[in-house]
C-alpha cells in the first residue's frame, strides 16, 4: 500500500477499504454498486465470488 500514498494523503478505511481498491484501479464504481445492491452475477460483482 505504501507504494501508492504519498504524504498528505489520506484514507478511508471501511469494509474492504473500497476507497483503496478504486485508487489503484483495481474496483469499479460498477462494481462497488453491484456489491452494494447484492448483485448475484459473479461476472458483475466478483468480491463476493
Amino acid at each position: 500500500m505504501a507504494k501508492f500514498f504519498n504524504n498528505g494523503d489520506f484514507r478511508s478505511g471501511y469494509y474492504r477499504d473500497q476507497t483503496f481498491m478504486m485508487a489503484i484501479g483495481e474496483l469499479s464504481v460498477q462494481e462497488f454498486f453491484a456489491g452494494l445492491y447484492a448483485h448475484t452475477d459473479l461476472e458483475k460483482e466478483p468480491n463476493q465470488g
